[in-house]
């Protein structure tokens, strides 16, 4: 979606691109900015995500992170994959694959893992 956007306003002439979010968009903005690494500077208000908070406090998002991870390390990464994650104290599922579930929300991924979160829908509480 942010690659496309960037490629509307260069066809249109720009030369210089700023990209930025608010909340978990930062976190988006900053991923596009570092895998593409073609925008003039990241624009981040209220950044959020921390897997690691997550991880420790809640048990359910933790097993969720292990099954998923599990998946994915063995070679099944790109099957469906529900888990929880957590925003401001409440507990939301997303649907995805695994290996994009575990990318995310793992506090052991690498980092460069971070940039995969795009691919994330949200469903319904």
């Amino acid at each position: 979606m942010i690659a496309g956007y960037a490629n509307q306003l260069r066809a249109q002439g720009a030369q210089r691109i700023v990209v930025g979010g608010t909340s978990l968009g930062a976190n988006m903005a900053l991923a596009y900015a570092v895998a593409r690494r073609n925008v003039a500077g990241v624009v981040m208000a209220a950044p959020r995500h921390n897997p690691l908070g997550s991880y420790n406090r809640n048990p359910s998002i933790k097993e969720a992170i292990e099954q998923g991870c599990q998946l994915a390390r063995s070679g099944q990464g790109n099957q469906s994959f529900s888990g929880l994650d957590d925003n401001q104290g409440n507990s939301v599922r997303v649907s995805t694959t695994a290996a994009v579930y575990c990318a995310w929300m793992s506090p052991r991924a690498r980092p460069a893992c971070r940039c995969r979160p795009v691919s994330c829908r949200q469903a319904s509480r």
